[in-house]
């Protein structure tokens, strides 16, 4: 506290213990100029700090994304190459299905038409018979 203030105060009706006391607890409690240049200070630093540490958060969020992407591509790839084997597979399994269909339709028209001879056979033989 300055004289000037102490002088005002002690013209104002205050006594010289009351002016010390008062000096005495505004050195204790108040902040200076110097105490508040001290805490923009800190605030100043610790926002450097924090803006670092997005700034590197960022960083590595966009080296994971880049790394999962090219991890998803590679799935993605090597999904495409046995999505085709299973295709290539699958047309050769449907060709051999349709094989043995033919196969079994062939064998059918034999055995229909060998039926359908022995049956013209013994209603021939009956007619002759009776």
């Amino acid at each position: 506290m300055g004289a000037a203030a102490i002088l005002k105060l002690e013209r104002a009706g205050f006594t010289h213990e009351q002016v010390d006391a008062l000096a005495e607890y505004l050195d204790d409690q108040a902040a200076t100029k110097a105490d508040v240049g001290a805490v923009k200070a800190e605030i100043s630093a610790v926002r450097d700090e924090l803006t670092a540490k997005i700034n590197q958060s960022r960083l590595e969020g966009k080296s994971e994304l880049a790394e999962f992407r090219a991890e998803t591509r590679a799935e993605f790839v090597d999904l495409r190459l046995e999505l085709s084997g299973m295709k290539a597979e699958s047309k050769f399994e449907f060709a051999a299905v349709r094989s043995e269909i033919t196969l079994l339709e062939q064998r059918m028209t034999i055995k229909l038409g060998a039926m359908l001879a022995i049956a013209v056979g013994v209603v021939g033989t009956m007619v002759k018979l009776l």
